[in-house]
């Protein structure tokens, strides 16, 4: 049945039902592959609060191995770092460094000089402990040196204790609690007298997160082996003009940021994928050589003997192929972008970019290190509505080099029209509505790619979340997206990767503001899946659920869903249900129908906990360690085949039980059968029922939309067969034909209608 809209002001809200809302029954028939979720990350050291990457130095520039400043007053200063103070020579030492290619040299000519870094703008919190260290050593120098801090706001000045340096390197090390909460605007390295100063191997991190064997944040480290990431992306429009393989590569003491092999073992820690999008700027290597894609497969398996496993061993990393989860490499980020992102195509010159791609995935299947069993290459596309950018024969000719084609899975894209004026309600409904059309447009893509080269190539989600910020970080926009997320599972999508996991905007999972990280309902949502919904998809149905009707907006038409969301797994013995009540405004109650198993008594349920679609966690707070929207556990002791449960508005459960196949069923009793479809055409579609022991059937037809078109009371005939010539001509789609039986119980199955003739 369908429910009343309620018009308010400015919106519609679906009412509540008085009776049990849904019925709803699990099948033990697999429908699709559960990949599990993938997240994005950052792998650079931002040099700003804002921007928290998994290395816990905060300090962009403290290796010193960056290029010499040439002419002007910052002459011979390492990129990062300016002079202070008046006088003195400022050079590069690469004849003793502690570390690395080249230290800091600084010739003084008087005290109150030094170095000064400008790429400060870290909020510093006195509920932290902080450490500073770096390697110093002295020519000729008979003072000391020390570090001065300034606050932006207060204007506070902070110094560490005084610090003596040899003619042999030593370590300065001064961990210190910040003088007031506030921006950092000013870190000096300051000396007291004339000589020769030497700085290399400058460290600036909160003492409790630093793990020294690999330089991460452990706090980061925690967070993300809790969240059990299917994958881990570098990517983002950065990825395109990124430094490339040879920026990327090389001895740990020649850079500041993790190299590509520092974040492959990062994957390793968690036990993810290692999803890598290739630099495609055109001043970056992947662009001009194409051979460039070769010493990437040496340098992830190659032999130290090869160009790129040298440049691995360099490192002091083993081989990757054997040890990793595998690799998803996408041949650059929003490429459809053009200048703006970093990329030479355009809409105009999108088959240049297919012909560049080509070239480079062969290239790579030909090296004899490379395993297609490893291996995913992407292509990058734009949206599952498959007249954007990809539509134009973009894979005409794709001929095994490709694996998967990469679309978007921000909700509506960068539409305003999502939120139609009328705040939080509409920003959640049309989130729900966009997820059923989105749904349609993946199936409308498949069916376009088998027409075009007679095969799926599987979509993958390069990255998503809502578009639009006046929401995020809410346990609504969790709850919707986690519903969006598993739609594409059930859809066929190859992962969904969410975006980002860290960082100081709308879209971060966990935030990081001075110096506190708060995990938002996102991130519970990813945890919550990640951890519990194990397995693959099974079938799901129900027959009597109440549904809402959105209207639609701009080219998204009307679209009609049920209230409750179900998706059922299975690995092994283990069954998961997660259950999501779409309704804004009231509780909905659901009675589960399992298949024929010996349970076990107890089951355990799962909730994305808070107080209310509204809630988040204040990541202003400074109190780390509160989060009001967290995972609630729950025991129910009293566990069957047929189980009751009452959904919160707007909320995600997952119940998670055990059952053994059972010994005892009556085998005089048939089991329930299928839908079979014999044949479908656009004008004629034959259908039998494996259980032929109905006078009649209910039998209703919906297109990839969600739209009802037909619904038709048949007769079956003595072998279970039906006949359904549709009112009209279909046109080429996906199709969802479902049949209800004189019990109650509904069959379902999709058609392929692959040509209107």
């Amino acid at each position: 049945m369908r429910a009343l809209l309620l018009a308010a002001s400015f919106f519609f809200l679906p009412l509540s039902m008085t009776a049990q809302d849904a019925s709803i029954r699990i099948g033990d028939t697999p429908v699709a592959a559960n990949p599990g979720i993938g997240v994005n990350i950052s792998p650079r050291v931002s040099g700003s609060w804002q921007g928290a990457t998994f290395l816990a130095q905060m300090c962009r520039d403290g290796s010193f191995e960056g290029p010499v400043q040439e002419g002007g007053d910052d002459a011979g200063v390492i990129s990062g770092w300016k002079k202070f103070g008046e006088g003195g020579q400022y050079s590069v030492d690469a004849e003793k460094p502690y570390k690395g290619r080249q230290a800091q040299k600084m010739q003084l000519s008087e005290a109150w000089s030094g170095l000064q870094n400008w790429r400060l703008k870290w909020q510093l919190n006195r509920a932290n402990e902080y450490t500073i260290t770096m390697a110093v050593r002295a020519e000729n120098y008979d003072s000391h040196l020390n570090i001065r801090l300034r606050y932006w706001n207060s204007n506070e000045v902070q110094f560490s204790p005084d610090f003596v340096p040899g003619a042999d390197w030593r370590l300065f090390e001064w961990t210190f609690r910040p003088a007031v909460s506030d921006e950092l605007g000013e870190l000096y390295i300051q000396g007291y007298g004339p000589g020769e100063l030497y700085i290399d191997d400058f460290r600036f991190y909160i003492t409790a997160n630093y793990r020294p064997e690999d330089g991460l944040d452990q706090r980061f480290l925690d967070y993300l082996r809790d969240f059990k990431p299917a994958a881990l992306r570098w990517g983002g429009i950065g990825a395109n003009f990124d430094g490339g393989f040879s920026g990327n590569t090389g001895p740990h003491d020649e850079r500041d940021d993790m190299s590509y092999g520092d974040f492959f073992r990062l994957c390793e820690l968690v036990g993810a994928q290692a999803n890598l999008v290739l630099a495609v700027d055109e001043n970056q290597d992947f662009y001009r050589d194409p051979r460039t894609v070769q010493r990437l497969v040496e340098y992830i398996g190659g032999a130290p003997d090869t160009e790129g496993g040298a440049l691995r061993a360099s490192e002091n990393h083993d081989e990757f192929l054997s040890s990793g989860k595998g690799f998803i490499i996408e041949f650059g980020n929003e490429v459809w972008g053009s200048e703006a992102h970093g990329a030479p195509w355009s809409q105009d010159t999108r088959q240049d970019y297919i012909a560049w791609t080509r070239e480079r995935m062969k290239l790579m299947r030909a090296t004899p290190e490379f395993d297609p069993e490893k291996y995913r290459l992407v292509y990058c596309g734009r949206r599952a509505n498959y007249q954007w950018w990809d539509r134009w024969n973009m894979i005409d000719g794709e001929d095994g080099e490709g694996d998967w084609w990469a679309i978007s899975g921000y909700l509506d894209g960068n539409s305003n029209q999502v939120l139609d004026g009328r705040g939080q309600i509409s920003y959640l409904l049309s989130g729900l509505a966009y997820t059923h059309w989105y749904a349609g447009q993946v199936a409308q893509h498949y069916i376009y790619m088998k027409e075009t080269i007679g095969k799926r190539l599987p979509l993958f989600i390069y990255e998503g979340n809502f578009d639009l910020a006046n929401y995020f970080h809410r346990l609504g926009q969790a709850v919707v997206y986690l519903d969006f997320t598993a739609t594409m599972i059930r859809s066929g999508i190859a992962m969904p990767m969410l975006f980002h996991f860290a960082t100081g905007g709308q879209w971060g999972l966990v935030n990081n503001v001075w110096g506190n990280y708060k995990r938002q309902p996102l991130y519970y949502a990813g945890m919550l899946f990640n951890n519990y919904c194990l397995g693959d998809m099974l079938s799901s149905n129900s027959d009597d659920a109440a549904e809402f009707t959105h209207p639609g907006w701009n080219d998204i038409p009307e679209q009609t869903f049920e209230l409750v969301g179900h998706y059922a797994f299975k690995q092994d013995q283990r069954y998961s249900i997660l259950l999501i009540n779409r309704d804004l405004a009231e509780e909905r109650s659901v009675r589960l129908q399992l298949p024929a198993r010996d349970f076990n008594a107890e089951a355990r349920l799962y909730s994305l906990d808070g107080e209310g679609w509204n809630d988040f966690n204040p990541y202003e707070d400074f109190n780390a360690d509160e989060e009001r929207v967290t995972i609630r556990e729950s025991l129910i002791t009293d566990f069957g085949d047929s189980f009751e449960l009452s959904l919160p508005a707007l909320s995600a459960q997952v119940l998670v039980f055990d059952a053994a196949d059972r010994t005892d069923v009556d085998e005089s009793i048939p089991p329930r059968r299928g839908l079979l479809v014999e044949s479908s055409s656009s004008r004629e579609i034959r259908l039998r029922l494996e259980d032929n022991s109905h006078s009649s059937v209910m039998l209703r037809l919906f297109d990839a939309r969600g739209s009802q078109l037909v619904q038709r009371r048949l007769r079956p005939d003595g072998e279970g067969r039906l006949l359904l010539r549709p009112p009209a001509q279909l046109a080429a789609g996906v199709y969802l034909v479902t049949v209800r039986e004189a019990d109650g119980r509904t069959s379902a199955a999709t058609l392929l209608i692959t040509s209107s003739n």
